[in-house]
């Protein structure tokens, strides 16, 4: 007996439909701000590149503040540094004309009779100033000048008698000289 066998090949096709509608699968925004390109989720903070501006992302927008730095005090010297907000204070002084002056330093005059030293206060620098005054001028000295940048003239030098010194110092405190 001969056995005869037919073989069959089945094509199954399967078909996915999908039954969701296109309107459906729209991307709904995600709340934020961007920033020079960048997005941002409400309620981050947005970086800047002023140390003294802060920003956060809100519901209607980036919100911004930005600190006020106070002045310094008179007679200080401030550097900027570009990580700071503020700038900082190098030292304090004595300003006199829009010149500050370190503790300790002489402080120039157009007098050679004063002489002006920036000192420590409780205030910072304080100006003070001493002014020399010159004795009387011996008998037959009266009408002798000293040089422009002397304060008292050498009577010895020219000549005459003295009884002593040159000068005497008397001391004033003058924060405006």
């Amino acid at each position: 007996m001969k056995m005869i066998v037919k073989s069959s090949v089945f094509l199954i096709v399967i078909t996915f439909v999908s039954t969701a509608s296109s309107s459906s699968q729209k991307c709904e925004p995600v709340p934020g701000c961007t920033d020079n390109g960048v997005f941002y989720p409400i309620g981050a903070s947005v970086p800047q590149n002023n140390p003294c501006k802060t920003c956060f992302c809100a519901e209607n927008g980036l919100k911004c503040a930005e600190i006020a730095c106070a002045a310094p005090p008179p007679g200080c010297v401030t550097q900027n540094n570009p990580d700071r907000c503020c700038p900082e204070i190098l030292y304090c002084g004595c300003e006199v004309d829009g010149t500050v002056y370190k503790i300790g330093d002489d402080i120039p005059n157009e007098s050679p009779c004063v002489t002006c030293t920036c000192e420590e206060s409780d205030s910072g620098g304080n100006p003070s100033c001493y002014s020399m005054s010159c004795l009387a001028p011996p008998p037959g000295c009266e009408n002798v000048q000293p040089p422009p940048d002397v304060c008292c003239p050498d009577y010895q030098a020219l000549g005459c008698e003295t009884s002593g010194g040159k000068w005497f110092i008397s001391i004033m405190n003058d924060k405006n000289h």
